[in-house]
C-alpha cells in the first residue's frame, strides 16, 4: 500500500495514479479491512474515471442506481434537457424536412464560422449524422462534444451525452446473433465500439475488416463451422454478416476461457495461444492482477477498453434490456 500511496502523492495527474488509487483499495480489501476499501471504491467511482472508476463501482453495492442517479442529478447536466433547441430557422427547417445532409452542410458551415452555440451545433450533427445511419461520424461528433464538459474540473457527462458514446447502433443484428449464441449483448457491443466506432468499412493496418475487425482467414474458418458458404472477403463489410460471425467467435472465446470476458476479450485481440501461455506463467488467480501483468500493451489496453464499456453499457441500458426499442 505503501508503494501505491507514493505513486498517487507524487503523480496525482498521472495514469499510474489512478491504477495505484484502485489497487490500495484493492489491498484494502483482501486484507479484509472493508469499510476502508468500500470508502475508496466509492470515491474512485464517483469519479467516473475510465476502467478503474467501473471496476471501483463494480465492487460496490447498488453501482447502476448510484452512478445514474449522478449523472441525472448532478447541477451541471441539468441543461442537458434543453440542448439542440438552438438552431437557426434555415437548420431547424432541413431537420424538420428529414434533409438531413443539407442540414449537416449548414451546421459545418456555421461551425466553421465559429459563431455561437456550438454545444448546440455540434449535438445536432450528431443527431443529423445518427438519422442518416453513418454511425463512425455520428461517433466521432460525439467525441467533441464531449469535451465542451471539463472533467477535471468535475463536470460529469450528462447521461444522454454518455447514449451518444455509447450508443446502441445495429441493435437489431447484435441481440440476434447473441441470443442465437447466448452471449451478452452488451459484452458484443463493447467489442464492436472498441474494435471499430461502428465503422462497417474500416481495415486495420494488419487486414481485419469491418465492425468486429475480423481477418479473412478467420472469417473463412468461422463460416465454414457455422455453414456459412461461399464466404469471400468482402461479405466482412456487411454488418449483419460481419456481427453474426464475431458473435459467434466471442462466444468460441468464451467456451474455451472459462466464460471470462477478460481473458476472452484478450484472446480475441492478442491471439488464444497467447492467453493461455501468460496463463501457465503467472501464479496468480485473481483475474485484475492478471491483466496488469500482460506483457503486451495493446492487448492489455484492449481487454480495459472492452469491459470498461461493457460495464457502461450496462449501466446506462441493463434496466431496458427487455426493451428493444429503447434509445
Amino acid at each position: 500500500i505503501t508503494t501505491f500511496q507514493k505513486l498517487v502523492s507524487l503523480f496525482p495527474k498521472n495514469g499510474w495514479s489512478l491504477a495505484a488509487d484502485y489497487w490500495i483499495a484493492k489491498v484494502q480489501e483482501k486484507q479484509k479491512n472493508w469499510d476502508k476499501a468500500k470508502r475508496n471504491y466509492q470515491r474512485i467511482s464517483e469519479s467516473h474515471k475510465w476502467y478503474y472508476g467501473n471496476l471501483a463501482g463494480h465492487r460496490i453495492e447498488s453501482r447502476a442506481e448510484t452512478n445514474l442517479a449522478s449523472h441525472q442529478e448532478n447541477s451541471k447536466t441539468k441543461d442537458w434537457k434543453s440542448i439542440g433547441k438552438n438552431k437557426t430557422k434555415r437548420t431547424k427547417k432541413l431537420m424538420d424536412l428529414k434533409l438531413y445532409a443539407d442540414a449537416i452542410i449548414e451546421l459545418k458551415t456555421i461551425i466553421k464560422a465559429k459563431k455561437s452555440n456550438q454545444r448546440d451545433n455540434y449535438y445536432n450533427l450528431v443527431v443529423c449524422y445518427e438519422k442518416l445511419e453513418d454511425f463512425k461520424k455520428a461517433h466521432y461528433y460525439a467525441e467533441i462534444l464531449a469535451k465542451f464538459w471539463d472533467l477535471k474540473r468535475g463536470d460529469l457527462i450528462p447521461t444522454g451525452l454518455l447514449r451518444m458514446l455509447y450508443p446502441l447502433h445495429y441493435k437489431d443484428q447484435i441481440k440476434k446473433h447473441a441470443t442465437e449464441y447466448k452471449i451478452d449483448p452488451f459484452f458484443v457491443s463493447s467489442m464492436i465500439r472498441e474494435e471499430s466506432r461502428y465503422n462497417p468499412s474500416v481495415i486495420s493496418p494488419a487486414g481485419a475488416c469491418g465492425l468486429m475487425q475480423i481477418m479473412p482467414q478467420t472469417g473463412k474458418y468461422i463460416s465454414k463451422q457455422i455453414n456459412m458458404k461461399p464466404f469471400h472477403r468482402e461479405m466482412l463489410f456487411h454488418p449483419e454478416v460481419n456481427i453474426r460471425l464475431g458473435t459467434w467467435y466471442m462466444k468460441n472465446l468464451m467456451d474455451k476461457f472459462g466464460n471470462s470476458m477478460e481473458l476472452a476479450s484478450g484472446a480475441y485481440n492478442g491471439g488464444s495461444n497467447r492467453i493461455k501461455r501468460w496463463q501457465k506463467n503467472m501464479e496468480t488467480t485473481d483475474i485484475e492482477e492478471f491483466i496488469e501483468d500482460i506483457p503486451i500493451d495493446e492487448t492489455r489496453r484492449h481487454i480495459k477498453k472492452v469491459i470498461d464499456s461493457y460495464y457502461t453499457y450496462k449501466e446506462l441500458y441493463s434496466k431496458f434490456a427487455a426493451r428493444p426499442d429503447q434509445k
